[in-house]
């Protein structure tokens, strides 16, 4: 798989790494409605165009990540409210090995990185 770039993949990935058959997205949580985040609020104006637009844009993502999986990657989210703090990148840090292990390549590492908000909402790694 060497000589992948990004663009040639679905939803051209943030980071592709061949070598561990791994792609990277980092998402905006607003753009990409990080549930339960306080990141992400819509605004109060046009609420119906906002709620169609991210859910088009998480559908998107979906779409994208099962397509990858279908190819063999394995995919990784990073939210970006992981990267806010020292403490929320000291917690992601301490996971990147276990991320980039070996994986099958139907397995989600979203669950990993985005969707266990308590470390690095509270602080705590």
């Amino acid at each position: 798989m060497s000589g992948v770039k990004n663009r040639s993949l679905p939803g051209k990935p943030d980071i592709v790494l061949p070598k561990h058959q791994t792609v990277v997205f980092v998402h905006g949580c607003f753009w990409h409605g990080h549930t339960d985040c306080p990141h992400f609020r819509l605004p109060k104006s046009r609420r119906a165009w906002w709620k169609a637009k991210i859910l088009g844009n998480q559908l998107r993502d979906a779409r994208n990540e099962q397509q990858l999986r279908e190819l063999g990657w394995h995919v990784v989210t990073i939210w970006e409210c992981a990267l806010k703090n020292a403490s929320a990148r000291l917690w992601l840090e301490s996971r990147i090995p276990r991320l980039l292990g070996d994986h099958p390549p139907a397995e989600t590492a979203t669950a990993m990185v985005a969707e266990d908000p308590t470390p690095y909402r509270t602080g705590k790694p």
